[in-house]
């Protein structure tokens, strides 16, 4: 997806193959000058899925918020690799993803944020929460920053609960 000076998009995907079924998804976007993004990539079929959401801010002021979901249950191995890749100055990126997880699936989160040299004024956030249903399930969560510029605010997060039995009931 290119999107040029001033353009808006909103992309939605919603993964919900069956269960038998591989899925790997690729969504590559990229912003000019003040260009606003808004997506939601959720997963909730396949034995194994992954998607790649790489988002590079290309132009000055452009924005892109991005949020992800994810159910995971019986053996399913579901990944979610979101980039977000600050090129230009005085832009702003934001990723919220959430999984859910029982039996004995796992879902797996690495996201990356890159800010060049010279994206000053950048604002880049990542937030990832994870909640287990079960003690076999699994959530990894692996954020990355890679900072190049001085004045920047760029930070991620990532939670992992579990619900006890009585909670679940």
């Amino acid at each position: 997806i290119l999107l040029r000076d001033d353009a808006e998009v909103s992309w939605h995907s919603l993964q919900q193959n069956d269960d038998a079924s591989r899925s790997y998804q690729i969504c590559r976007v990229q912003l000019k000058r003040n260009a606003r993004f808004r997506s939601f990539h959720g997963q909730l079929g396949s034995r194994v899925a992954r998607i790649d959401l790489d988002c590079v801010l290309q132009g000055p002021g452009a924005e892109a918020v991005m949020r992800a979901g994810s159910f995971a249950d019986g053996s399913r191995h579901l990944d979610f690799h979101p980039t977000q890749v600050h090129e230009a100055p005085s832009c702003a990126s934001h990723l919220y993803a959430k999984a859910v997880v029982k039996n004995s699936a796992r879902n797996v989160y690495a996201g990356f944020i890159r800010v060049h040299e010279g994206a000053q004024h950048t604002d880049a956030y990542q937030k990832n929460r994870n909640l287990l249903l079960s003690s076999s399930a699994r959530a990894d969560s692996i954020p990355n920053l890679e900072i190049k510029a001085n004045d920047v605010k760029c930070s991620h997060g990532a939670t992992l609960g579990q619900i006890g039995e009585e909670e679940l009931f």
